[in-house]
């Protein structure tokens, strides 16, 4: 086995221009390749970059013939970086990339690396002005109860205003599955001396269809690769429902329009309908928009009363569609059980009892 002391002079990544720099490398590992990009450019110089979680040194590159070519330190000294393979400057040709595709779609945002504890390649930030979203692009793993942690740190008043994309490393977290019906994923590809990012969108069934980051789109709704579009004009009212789905599709309203209490309640009938043949779950305010209702008017007690009479419509057999519904912070409504109790079927007492 090599030593600590190997590992550390087997260095694949590096920045170029000083130790500061967020310009990464990766080292053609072929010796004619190396060749070829040391007569391109004779005047880079390579460093142990801090944003690489490097020791910021300089490092020379060396060319081999019968081993794989990598940077090295200079002869004697230690480093203490822990990432040194060909993924560890992923989190600088994202940062470059989402630059480049800020520019390409006429767009103004800021970038910012983040750490949560592991290291400078944690996390990237993207605050895209012009249209009030923002992008997380979540590299490291992450437990999911610092995620949620996270989540309300970074999401605010307004978690629907934020995209998440994350590391193959990670599952993603089940409540962005069950809100939107499915989520982001980053890979790289290498490509000469960079790493080429793809987005990938993973629907419920866990399947992941990739597309290349330059070819995605950010609309005021949210990121967009032709996956979510399939995913968004499948769920959409228009759509024919599946064979043995009872109710008709809800309508889309161009306006908010006046109705009785018996037409919104089948308003929410039908729109939870819709969301259970896609097994996404709403909170209140997804459902206000799309039975295109400000429910903010009504008080707790009045929106339980009105999910008691949603599932009352009911066959006895069918599921209680009012379980769908989940709190801003992912936990079922809290007044749940009391719904289940007015209609005859007991208390929940567990999150797999609700569930079912």
């Amino acid at each position: 086995m090599p030593s600590s002391y190997e590992d550390h002079r087997r260095v694949q990544t590096a920045v170029i221009g000083d130790k500061k720099s967020d310009i990464a490398i990766i080292l053609p590992m072929a010796a004619a390749e190396l060749a070829r990009w040391r007569k391109q450019h004779p005047n880079y110089t390579y460093w142990c970059g801090i944003l690489l979680g490097g020791c910021g040194e300089p490092l020379t590159d060396r060319l081999y013939h019968s081993k794989v070519c990598h940077f090295a330190h200079h002869p004697h000294h230690q480093c203490n970086r822990t990432a040194n393979g060909e993924d560890s400057a992923d989190h600088l040709f994202v940062k470059r990339a989402v630059h480049q595709w800020l520019d390409s779609q006429r767009l103004r945002g800021g970038v910012q690396l983040r750490s949560i504890g592991q290291g400078p390649g944690d996390a990237l930030d993207v605050d895209v002005r012009d249209t009030d979203r923002r992008l997380r692009f979540q590299l490291s793993h992450v437990e999911h109860a610092d995620w949620r942690r996270i989540a309300r740190e970074l999401d605010g008043d307004d978690a629907d205003s934020v995209d998440w994309v994350f590391g193959m490393q990670s599952m993603p977290p089940h409540e962005l599955l069950d809100r939107d019906g499915y989520t982001f994923r980053i890979r790289f590809d290498t490509q000469g001396a960079a790493r080429c990012p793809y987005i990938g969108t993973q629907r419920l069934s866990g399947v992941i269809e990739w597309t290349p980051f330059e070819e995605c789109r950010l609309t005021p709704e949210g990121l967009r690769t032709p996956t979510v579009e399939a995913i968004l004009a499948e769920r959409r009212p228009s759509a024919s429902p599946p064979p043995g789905l009872r109710a008709e599709p809800l309508p889309v309203v161009a306006k908010a329009r006046a109705r009785s209490r018996d037409e919104l309640v089948g308003d929410l009938r039908q729109a939870l309908e819709l969301d259970a043949r896609w097994r996404t779950r709403p909170t209140w305010r997804r459902l206000a928009h799309t039975v295109n209702m400000d429910l903010a008017q009504y008080n707790s007690s009045e929106l339980r009363d009105l999910l008691i009479d949603v599932d009352r419509q009911a066959d006895k057999d069918e599921p209680v569609l009012s379980a769908l519904l989940q709190a801003e912070d992912g936990d079922p409504l809290p007044y749940l059980g009391s719904i289940t109790y007015s209609l005859g079927l007991g208390n929940p007492g567990s999150s797999p009892v609700i569930k079912r």
